[in-house]
């Protein structure tokens, strides 16, 4: 028993609960029947969250909290003991029993967001307030709007982020999204029922796990760890990637080879997709540029439309002039030409590109289709 309850924190804070001896008692005999076992870690945590859920037993709180899990508690406290937080962002205060976990195993100070929406938020505030009350701080209100707001007001910076809010896709992935700008290089960002078991999985789980293996794709959150306790309940935890846009744009190519990048140009030039286009083109042409073969020439043809779109026209020109002076062009270009033609026709950018782009299409017109663009 001594290897799973540690008595950690049970002197600094006998004064909310009673004496020592009182809780000793009275959570070893709990602990001995049997009673709520699937709650507890520390000692100290099992007797708070007692207290907690006598004062709610009351409400029926029906939605789950991570503490009814054990194997999550004890993974939420290890969290918090290693990284020595001090302070912590929470969405998803509910009945405020994570809340008084991080509080009990941590000195930090909680900031906690919740919709409000049910009677016991009130009550579990009222509970946690009348022994943390200068340490932790509960905001309502829809998270997707009331993040931002704070983010706005105040210039705070969180230690750890917890997530455990709304349930729908574009919840989780806007809570994700809104707490970057709450965190620093270190700070530990955790999201609850990020389920990955096959046949694990319920429909309150597909939301956070798709949000967060989407941030991973897109190569703005490094996964520390992932855990699946039980049927309906995960919890995944990392740090944000503080990577400037274009890298994180360019870190989701990275591990193609010269094949697949020149598909993914092709489709990206098909998709309209310029800064993708852009950016991947310049990728291309700089470790393939001696490699002069039809691939090099028709990225440089996308990546010069892709920047001539972004008004990027002095590298538009560059591009446009290397392809023209390569040798052998190909019949195969044609559809590329004439999209290209209509676009600039219809966009009318500026003067000087509008009429450098004429003369480069009225070349290449007459140079492979034989057409007179004056006649067009």
């Amino acid at each position: 028993m001594s290897q799973i309850y540690n008595l950690n924190n049970l002197e600094d804070n006998k004064k909310c609960y009673g004496s020592i001896e009182k809780i000793k008692e009275n959570t070893l005999k709990r602990i001995m029947e049997g009673e709520d076992n699937k709650h507890v870690h520390t000692l100290m945590t099992y007797c708070a969250v007692h207290h907690l859920d006598e004062a709610l037993k009351h409400h029926n709180v029906w939605e789950g909290y991570s503490l009814q899990i054990e194997e999550k508690a004890k993974t939420l406290v290890e969290l918090v003991r290693k990284h020595k937080p001090k302070n912590i962002l929470e969405i998803g205060f509910n009945g405020g029993h994570s809340s008084l976990l991080f509080l009990i195993n941590s000195s930090a100070k909680i900031t906690s967001f919740d919709l409000g929406s049910n009677k016991y938020v009130d009550d579990g505030k009222k509970h946690i307030d009348k022994y943390y009350s200068s340490r932790h701080k509960l905001i309502k209100g829809n998270s997707l709007n009331t993040i931002p707001k704070f983010k706005l007001e105040n210039n705070e910076k969180f230690d750890m982020i917890f997530i455990d809010g709304g349930h729908e896709y574009n919840t989780a992935i806007g809570d994700l999204k809104n707490c970057l700008d709450l965190a620093h290089e270190n700070t530990i960002v955790i999201l609850d029922d990020v389920v990955r078991k096959s046949g694990w999985e319920k429909h309150y789980t597909t939301g956070p796990t798709k949000a967060w293996d989407d941030l991973k794709k897109e190569s703005k959150l490094n996964e520390l760890g992932q855990e699946d306790y039980e049927p309906g309940h995960g919890m995944s935890w990392g740090k944000y990637n503080f990577l400037d846009e274009n890298q994180v744009i360019l870190n989701k190519y990275k591990n193609k080879n010269k094949k697949q990048m020149i598909e993914t140009i092709v489709q990206l030039y098909h998709q309209r997709n310029v800064k993708d286009l852009a950016l991947l083109g310049d990728l291309y042409i700089d470790y393939f540029n001696d490699i002069e073969d039809k691939d090099l020439r028709l990225t440089y043809f996308f990546n010069g439309f892709a920047h001539q779109t972004l008004n990027n026209h002095q590298q538009a020109k560059n591009r446009y002039e290397y392809a023209l002076n390569m040798k052998d062009l190909e019949t195969e270009i044609k559809g590329w030409i004439m999209e290209t033609w209509d676009q600039c026709m219809v966009e009318m950018l500026h003067p000087y590109p509008k009429l450098y782009i004429y003369f480069i299409l009225e070349k290449l017109l007459s140079l492979i289709f034989n057409i007179n663009v004056s006649s067009l």
